[in-house]
């Protein structure tokens, strides 16, 4: 159970994160709501590790190479989508079989073995956020954090990844947007600001 108590962030002496408390069970589905500016990608930040509290408690965390973060704008670096998604899979451990498999697999299940030796740079927008959510899954996560994942998939990326969760029931995913979100990205929400 990761558990926040009196949890502040601040940027040049103001505060742009205060939350009391907040408890995500393991296999939670957890949804960080609230208008723009109030915080939701900070704590994002702060669950993956990223940015670091100014002050309050933080208990629970699964150990830093468990948590994922897919941001907002994903980013993708120079080469196809097989290789994006390999990416952080190198030294990890596992050889070049289970690799492999891991990363076919996960090509298939977000529709993008078609595109698989493509330059990721020529993707389009929804394409870029299934190589990105492909590329967090390939890790095997504990907790997943996603930063608006709805933004420019379209139905088949939306299946995709209500498919891939589905089958990851004992994953923690927290999602921040400022809209609603299906009931498969969220079963409990908070609301920011």
């Amino acid at each position: 159970m990761i558990r926040l108590r009196d949890l502040v962030v601040e940027k040049g002496g103001r505060p742009i994160l205060s939350l009391d408390a907040l408890e995500v069970p393991p296999g939670a589905r957890l949804l960080v709501s609230g208008p723009n500016g109030s915080g939701k990608t900070t704590l994002l930040r702060v669950l993956a590790g990223l940015e670091p509290p100014t002050r309050g408690r933080i208990d629970g965390f699964p150990e830093r190479r468990r948590r994922v973060l897919v941001h907002q704008a994903p980013y993708l670096v120079r080469g196809d989508v097989r290789s994006n998604v390999m990416l952080g899979l190198r030294g990890r451990g596992l050889d070049a079989g289970e690799r492999k498999a891991r990363v076919e697999r996960l090509l298939a299940d977000f529709g993008l073995a078609a595109v698989a030796d493509r330059a990721a740079q020529l993707l389009s927008g929804g394409e870029r956020r299934r190589v990105a959510l492909a590329r967090a899954l390939v890790l095997e996560p504990d907790l997943l954090l996603l930063d608006e994942p709805l933004a420019d998939l379209d139905a088949a990326g939306r299946d995709a990844l209500e498919a891939a969760l589905a089958a990851r029931p004992k994953l923690t995913v927290v999602t921040a947007s400022p809209l609603p979100v299906p009931s498969f990205l969220a079963a409990d929400e908070i609301q920011l600001g």
